[in-house]
């Protein structure tokens, strides 16, 4: 099971602090140095982080989180720094509400310097995979200033287990979820593997030729788009 940890960043002078989650600690810490260095300033403590690096520190609070509960340890911390009255966060995170503009850079800079799956990103964020799909290709939250799409993701580069053929056997099952879907949770902008698998055609097979397609094609949730 995969695990990340809560973080705080605090400023030594006014001791501000602002309180984060993430997957990789030490990566995260490069992410937020590499943004305030550049100018963006989508967090409140970057323009202060940028001009006196030499007065933060970064500090672990709480390791071992699973990925579903991150946002509520995170929730827990901020509560109990009151980081959002006295430090640099703008708000608590249920879970439950739309995505924010900081999170969807958030996602951005994940898909730009990590090879985190689609799946694991929306889990993360507690959003459909096919949202980060949109990000990714510039369907949804699109900015000029970036090529898209962010990451470029070749599935022939994917070696699928037998287990992971099953769960896209289910998943192919249930028409209410569509082929561009699926690959979005693989990570995949393409559906051509997808579209192999349904057929019948890809290398690997774990049912009888007799139970190919596995749906319709034509069906609404199948169909190209």
């Amino acid at each position: 099971m995969e695990t990340g940890v809560i973080y705080k960043v605090q400023n030594l002078e006014n001791e501000r602090a602002y309180v984060g989650c993430t997957r990789n600690f030490p990566q995260r810490i490069g992410q937020h140095l590499l943004l305030s260095s550049s100018g963006d300033e989508s967090l409140r403590f970057y323009p202060e982080l940028k001009k006196y690096p030499e007065k933060f520190y970064f500090q672990i609070l709480e390791s071992g989180v699973t990925l579903c509960r991150l946002r509520e340890r995170e929730s827990y911390w901020i509560n109990k720094l009151n980081s959002i009255e006295c430090g640099y966060n703008e708000c608590l995170y249920s879970g439950n509400e739309k995505i924010s503009l900081i999170q969807v850079n958030e996602i951005k800079l994940i898909l730009k310097t990590e090879k985190t799956k689609f799946s694991v990103i929306a889990e993360f964020f507690n959003i459909d995979a096919s949202t980060i799909s949109d990000i990714n290709c510039g369907k949804a939250w699109y900015d000029p200033s970036i090529t898209y799409p962010i990451r470029r993701s070749t599935v022939k580069r994917k070696k699928l287990s037998i287990d992971e053929l099953r769960l896209i056997h289910e998943l192919l099952s249930d028409t209410n979820i569509s082929f561009s879907e699926i690959a979005a949770m693989f990570g995949w902008e393409s559906e051509s593997v997808i579209r192999k698998i349904n057929a019948g055609i890809y290398s690997v097979k774990v049912l009888d030729d007799n139970s190919y397609p596995i749906r319709s094609i034509d069906s609404r949730k199948g169909s190209r788009r």
